[in-house]
């Protein structure tokens, strides 16, 4: 399992640098400030930072919606059953 898992790493890292190399021609990033050159790999890799990251917190806020609306559901379920007994059949304490 570790092998695998570093062999999956190497070939991410080899295939990280190939995308550099095939991508390094300087690309003009227009912003609100100004204007910088960039190498196009250095501009996809930002761009898919910053999507990544704006999926996790959409994520983020799904999920912790669901972890409330649970929680609540559990103190219906436990209001209604009693603490003894879970939604699942199992007892607790």
């Amino acid at each position: 399992m570790r092998l695998l898992k570093a062999l999956i790493i190497v070939a991410v890292m080899a295939a990280g640098s190939l995308f550099a190399v095939l991508n390094s021609e300087s690309v003009s990033l227009d912003y609100y400030f100004g204007v910088q050159d960039l190498p196009l790999s250095v501009v996809l890799a930002f761009t898919l930072l910053v999507g990544a990251l704006l999926g996790m917190l959409a994520g983020t806020k799904k999920i912790m919606g669901l972890k409330r609306k649970n929680a609540t559901l559990a103190k219906k379920w436990a209001a209604t059953v009693g603490p003894a007994e879970s939604p699942s059949g199992t007892k607790t304490a």
